[in-house]
């Protein structure tokens, strides 16, 4: 993903929120796909859902962001 960026951290109603703006090129679902960071994206991904989480594109006000999401009391 390369560059600079302001990572934002929510405590949201029961789940963490991790969000990360993205450059324009890269908002898009091929982040997921094979290839450059797709792989350690897909790895992240798996393990995040592992722990009742996700990850994910989601834009607001004109901009891209990769967000985490995460359950504060993970199923177990």
């Amino acid at each position: 993903m390369g560059g600079t960026g302001t990572v934002q951290a929510e405590d949201a109603a029961g789940e963490w929120r991790i969000s990360l703006p993205l450059p324009a090129k890269q908002a898009t679902d091929q982040l997921f796909t094979a290839g450059g960071n797709a792989m350690a994206l897909m790895f992240a991904r798996a393990v995040v859902g592992r722990h009742g989480g996700s990850v994910g594109v989601r834009s607001a006000g004109g901009t891209a962001y990769l967000e985490v999401v995460l359950p504060k009391e993970a199923d177990r």
